[in-house]
């Protein structure tokens, strides 16, 4: 229940009787880390301070999602791979070769690595006068690995000095001296 908003005509204020409600509120945890949390993260670099367990310096992949009831995966790769018709291209490879492995062409079709490259290449060249779309596909691609190369960058946590093997074992000085134990 929130109180009326005071008119500009009056004199006199109104004083506040009562708080108004929250409504959804979580309350606040006062106590700090819980020591699962503390012993997570003591191997500090002693170049930059921060921590070197391997959850805080593995790279970083952009955010995806499954859509549809769990049947689509929403990604930067796939929005690529769809808008540029790169799916048509990817099935026509898997239907048309004879390659039962697991890394195939129709997995990687721009790839130079797999057989029959002057083949894959040409008929790709004669299906992008069809289909412009597909000229869009290796920048865009591109665009996607700057991307997360950007994402990576941002949002790691961790250390990423080169060539270093220096590791600080200690809690962070609050800690420390909460729980009176020296490092």
């Amino acid at each position: 229940h929130m109180a009326p908003p005071p008119l500009a005509d009056q004199s006199s204020p109104r004083a506040v009787r009562i708080q108004p409600k929250v409504i959804n509120c979580k309350p606040q945890d006062l106590k700090g880390p819980t020591p699962q949390e503390l012993d997570k993260h003591f191997l500090l670099c002693e170049a930059c301070g921060k921590c070197k367990c391997k959850e805080c310096t593995s790279p970083r992949t952009l955010p995806s999602c499954w859509v549809c009831n769990q049947e689509c995966l929403c990604s930067a790769q796939n929005l690529v791979n769809y808008s540029t018709c790169m799916c048509l291209v990817k099935g026509v490879f898997y239907h048309c070769t004879n390659e039962d492995d697991e890394g195939s062409c129709a997995d990687h079709p721009c790839s130079c690595s797999y057989s029959n490259c002057c083949a894959r290449w040409s008929f790709m060249g004669a299906l992008s006068l069809v289909l412009p779309c597909l000229l869009c596909y290796l920048p865009a691609t591109g665009c996607v690995k700057l991307s997360q190369k950007c994402y990576d960058k941002l949002s790691r946590p961790g250390c990423r000095c080169k060539n270093t093997n220096s590791v600080i074992c200690r809690a962070p000085d609050s800690v420390a001296n909460r729980q009176g134990k020296p490092f």
